[in-house]
C-alpha cells in the first residue's frame, strides 16, 4: 500500500519550494485526488483557498482513475471548473479530449453519469472530431458508457475525420455486444469510413474519373463495418450486420468486397455466411483479383472449394494496354486456366497444390457437381488436419518451453536449499568450537557449495 495524501502532502510540503499558500494548497489537494481520497478532498475544497477553475486536471484525473464521488465534489464545488473543462475553446491539451471522452475511453460509466448530470455536451468533439461515443466503442470496458451516452441524445452515426463510426469502431474490435446497442439505436449498417475531406466527388475530379467510376469514387471511399469484421474475422459480427441488412457484395473504390477480405483471410465460416447472403462470387476488384483467386494466392483450399460450389470461376486477363477497367480488361474463362490458377500456381506447397487442384477440377468438362464437392470436402479436411497439425505443434512447444522453466526454477530452488543449509551447519559447527566458520569462508570464496554431510567429519 502507498503512502496516504496526507504523507505525500507532507512530502511536498517538506521537499517543495512553494510561493504561496494557494500553490500549496494546490498540490495538497492534487495528492489526494490522485489517491482517491474522498475526505481528504471534500476537507480541503472546503478549508483552503485554492482556486478550482486552475485545476481543471484535477477533473481529467478523476475521469481516468474513476473516481466516481470526487469528480462529482469538485463539479459541485465550483461552476468555474466546469466551464474550464467542457468549453472547447478552453481546451488545453494535445488531444483536445473533454474530460467525457477521458472517462468513456476508460470504461468509468459512473463517472459518465456525473459528467452528464452536470450537462457535459454529449457529442464533443475532439482531436479529428473524435466523439466520446466513439471512445466508448473501442473496449468492452466501454459499453455501458455507450449505454448512457445514447440514452443522453448522442448522435449514433457522428464519425471522425477518417470517417470511422461507432458501429465501425465496434464492429472492428469484435463488441458483439455493442454493435448489438448501436443497431438497436439505428446505426447506419453500411456506413463507410469515407474521410471528411477531400469528399468523394472532388477526389473523382481531382483524378479525372467518369461514369461510373466517379459514381463508385463518390460512395464507395472507405470500407465498411462488415468489411472490417470479415478482415479481422468476427464471425458474430458478421452475422449481427447481415441480421441487420448489410449489402454482402457492397464494394469499395477499388472494387474490393466483404467476400474478398474473408477469402484472402481464409475465413470460411464467414465466407459461406456470405455466400449465404447472396454475396456475388464472381465480383472483382479493378485489377481483376476475383474471390476466388484471393482464396487461391493465399492458399485457402476451403474457401477455392466453397466458392467453386457458388459457382465462382476464373476469369482471364485480357493484356489490352488501352482496357480501362475490369469489365473491359477482364473477362470469364470457362475451360482456360486464368488468374485464380496462376495465383495457386505461385506456391509449391500443399495447401497451394490441393487450390490448383479444385480449380483444375472445376474448369473440367468432364467434372460433376459430385466429383467437385467430394474434392472440396478432401481439401477441406486436410486444411483442418493441417490447422490441427500447427495447433498441437504449438501447444507441444509451449508444454515444453513451460517443463523446461519449471526445471529451472527447481534447480535454482534446489541450490537455494542447500546454501541454507550449508550456513545453518557452518553455524552449528562455529557453536560446537568446530571448523565450520572456516569451511564457510573457504565455500564462500570459491569452494563451491559444501556437502553438509561432510561437516561431522570435518569437525
Amino acid at each position: 500500500m502507498g503512502p496516504s495524501s496526507a504523507a505525500l502532502a507532507a512530502s511536498a510540503r517538506a521537499t517543495t519550494s512553494v510561493s504561496s499558500l494557494e500553490e500549496l494548497d494546490g498540490l495538497t489537494l492534487e495528492a489526494a485526488v490522485t489517491e482517491g481520497d474522498t475526505r481528504m478532498v471534500q476537507h480541503l475544497i472546503a478549508n483552503t483557498s485554492c482556486d478550482l477553475a486552475e485545476h481543471s486536471d484535477l477533473l481529467f484525473i478523476c475521469c481516468e482513475k474513476g473516481h466516481t464521488d470526487i469528480a462529482a465534489l469538485l463539479l459541485a464545488a465550483d461552476s468555474g471548473l466546469r466551464d474550464q473543462a467542457f468549453r472547447t475553446e478552453l481546451r488545453t491539451s494535445p488531444s483536445q479530449h473533454t474530460p467525457l471522452h477521458i472517462a468513456c475511453t476508460h470504461g468509468n460509466a459512473g463517472v459518465v453519469r456525473v459528467l452528464l448530470a452536470s450537462r457535459a455536451e454529449v457529442d464533443a468533439r475532439g482531436r479529428y472530431n473524435v466523439t466520446p461515443l466513439l471512445c466508448a466503442c473501442t473496449s468492452e470496458a466501454g459499453h455501458e458508457c455507450a449505454k448512457l451516452l445514447l440514452a443522453a441524445g448522442a448522435g449514433v452515426n457522428k464519425s471522425r475525420d477518417s470517417g470511422s463510426t461507432p458501429l465501425y469502431a465496434a464492429a472492428s474490435n469484435a463488441l458483439t455486444e455493442t454493435v448489438k446497442l448501436l443497431l438497436g439505436a439505428n446505426a447506419e449498417v453500411d456506413a463507410l469510413m469515407q474521410p471528411v475531406r477531400p469528399s468523394g466527388g472532388d477526389l473523382a475530379a481531382k483524378m479525372g474519373a467518369t461514369g461510373e467510376l466517379a459514381a463508385r469514387m463518390k460512395y464507395r471511399l472507405g470500407t465498411t463495418p462488415l468489411f472490417a469484421a470479415c478482415v479481422n474475422g468476427h464471425l458474430e459480427v458478421v452475422r449481427l450486420l447481415l441480421d441487420a441488412g448489410a449489402e454482402a457484395s457492397l464494394p469499395l473504390i477499388s472494387g474490393s468486397s466483404a467476400l474478398h477480405a474473408s477469402a484472402a483471410k481464409g475465413h470460411m465460416q464467414i465466407l459461406r455466411l456470405l455466400l449465404s447472403s447472396r454475396a456475388d462470387a464472381n465480383t472483382a476488384k479493378d485489377d481483376g483479383t476475383t474471390p476466388l483467386s484471393a482464396a487461391a494466392l493465399g492458399g485457402h483450399a476451403g474457401c477455392v472449394g466453397a466458392l467453386l460450389n457458388a459457382g465462382a470461376r476464373d476469369w482471364l486477363a485480357l493484356d489490352d494496354p488501352e482496357a480501362v477497367g475490369s469489365k473491359e480488361r477482364f473477362e470469364r474463362a470457362p475451360g482456360q486456366s486464368g488468374l485464380a490458377l496462376k495465383a495457386a500456381l505461385t506456391c509449391d506447397d500443399a495447401p497451394h497444390r490441393a487450390c490448383a487442384e479444385l480449380i483444375r477440377r472445376a474448369l473440367s468438362a468432364n467434372t460433376t457437381a459430385e466429383d467437385l464437392e467430394k474434392a472440396r470436402a478432401e481439401a477441406e479436411a486436410e486444411e483442418r488436419a493441417r490447422a490441427d497439425t500447427v495447433a498441437e505443434a504449438l501447444i507441444a512447444a509451449e508444454a515444453a518451453e513451460q517443463s523446461n522453466l519449471a526445471q529451472a526454477a527447481a534447480r535454482r530452488k534446489g541450490k537455494k536449499h542447500r546454501r541454507e543449509m550449508t550456513k545453518a551447519a557452518c553455524a552449528a559447527a562455529a557453536g560446537a568450537g568446530c571448523r565450520g566458520l572456516q569451511l564457510l569462508a573457504r565455500s564462500s570464496s570459491g569452494g563451491g557449495v559444501l556437502n553438509v554431510e561432510g561437516y561431522a567429519e570435518e569437525c
